[in-house]
C-alpha cells in the first residue's frame, strides 16, 4: 500500500493516473504531495468548476480543486489551513453555501465521519489506518482496471477533477424533474431546514470560527467568495420552514463582514432572478448546470 499509494498520501502517482473521486480521503494527499500555488474551495456546488476556465479567467497560475460534496464549513477551512501551512498560496475561490455553516457548537466542530483527520496531520505513526488497510489495495485495483479499460473517463481529468456535470443527462436539468424531486418527500433534499441548526447565531458563530480567522491571517491571499445560486426552490423551502429570515440574516452578516477586507472579493450570485427562478438551470432545488459555473466566472471578470 506504500508503493502503490492509490490516495496520493507520500507521492504523486507515476505510473498510474490518479482516481479523482473520494475527495474526502484525496485531498489531504493532493495537498502535501501536488503542485499548486491557487485553491478552488467548497461542496458540491464547486464541483463543476474546470480549472482551465479559472485559470485563464481568474489568472489562478496553478490551481487545484479541494471540493467535497455535502462537506460542512469545518472541512473546507480544515483543507485551506493546511494547504496554506505545505505551499505559498496566491488565490482562494471559496464557495459559501449557508447550509455548510449548520448546526449547533458541538455538531458544527465534529468533522463527517468518514472524513480521515489522520491523514491530515504529519504523525507517520497514525497512518497505520491507511497501511494496513485492505480497501487501500482495492482502491488502487480498482483505478488501475479502470484507466485500463477507458483511460479518457473524466474521473482521470485534473482539469474537471471532481466534476459530477457528465453522469447526468441534459434532460435531467429539467423543470418538470425538479419540481417533481421537489414535492417528493422521498427525493427532496436531505435536509432539515426547520431545526434550530440553521438559527441566526449558529449560522453566524459558525462563520466566526471557520472563515474569519483564515482570512485575517492571510492578507497577502486573494479570496474569490460567492454566495451561490441555488434556485428559487430553496428559498421557497426555507419560508415554510421558517428559517429564511435568518438565512438572509446570514447572507447579510457574510457581505457587511467581508467587505472590511481589501484582499476579499465577495460575488453574490444568489440573487440573479434570471438564473434562480429558471428551473431549466437544475436538476434539483440547488445543483445548478454546469453553463452557469462557466458564467460565474464570467462575471466574476467584469
Amino acid at each position: 500500500n506504500f508503493f502503490l499509494d492509490p490516495l496520493q498520501q507520500y507521492r504523486k502517482a507515476s505510473f498510474y493516473k490518479p482516481h479523482y473521486t473520494n475527495s474526502r480521503f484525496l485531498n489531504p494527499g493532493l495537498i502535501k504531495n501536488y503542485d499548486y500555488d491557487s485553491l478552488v474551495v467548497g461542496s458540491s456546488m464547486a464541483q463543476n468548476f474546470i480549472l482551465s476556465d479559472i485559470s485563464h479567467n481568474l489568472n489562478f497560475k496553478k490551481p487545484i480543486k479541494l471540493t467535497s460534496s455535502g462537506a460542512q464549513a469545518n472541512l473546507l477551512a480544515l483543507n485551506i489551513e493546511t494547504a496554506l501551512q505545505q505551499k505559498n498560496i496566491k488565490k482562494i475561490l471559496l464557495t459559501l453555501d449557508f447550509y455548510a455553516f449548520s448546526g449547533n457548537r458541538d455538531s458544527f466542530l465534529q468533522l463527517n465521519k468518514t472524513t480521515p483527520n489522520y491523514l491530515y496531520d504529519n504523525n507517520y505513526f497514525n497512518d497505520y489506518l491507511y497501511l494496513l488497510n485492505i480497501d487501500t489495495l482495492k482502491v488502487f485495483i480498482k483505478t488501475y482496471i479502470m484507466q485500463t479499460i477507458k483511460n479518457n473517463m473524466v474521473e482521470f481529468d485534473y482539469n474537471k477533477m471532481y466534476q459530477w456535470q457528465h453522469r447526468f443527462n441534459e434532460k435531467d436539468f429539467n423543470s418538470a424533474k425538479v419540481i417533481a424531486k421537489w414535492s417528493n418527500p422521498e427525493t427532496k433534499f436531505n435536509r432539515e431546514f426547520q431545526s434550530d441548526d440553521f438559527f441566526l447565531e449558529n449560522l453566524k458563530r459558525n462563520f466566526r470560527d471557520s472563515m474569519m480567522d483564515i482570512i485575517e491571517s492571510n492578507p497577502d491571499v486573494e479570496f474569490y467568495m460567492l454566495l451561490p445560486p441555488y434556485s428559487v426552490l430553496a428559498y421557497v423551502d426555507a419560508v415554510n420552514n421558517k428559517t429564511f429570515n435568518d438565512i438572509l440574516k446570514f447572507q447579510e452578516y457574510i457581505s457587511l463582514n467581508l467587505l472590511k477586507y481589501k484582499n476579499v472579493k465577495l460575488f453574490a450570485f444568489n440573487s440573479e432572478e434570471k438564473i434562480i427562478v429558471d428551473l431549466e438551470n437544475y436538476r434539483d432545488a440547488f445543483h445548478h448546470h454546469q453553463n452557469i459555473n462557466k458564467w460565474m466566472i464570467n462575471e466574476m471578470t467584469k
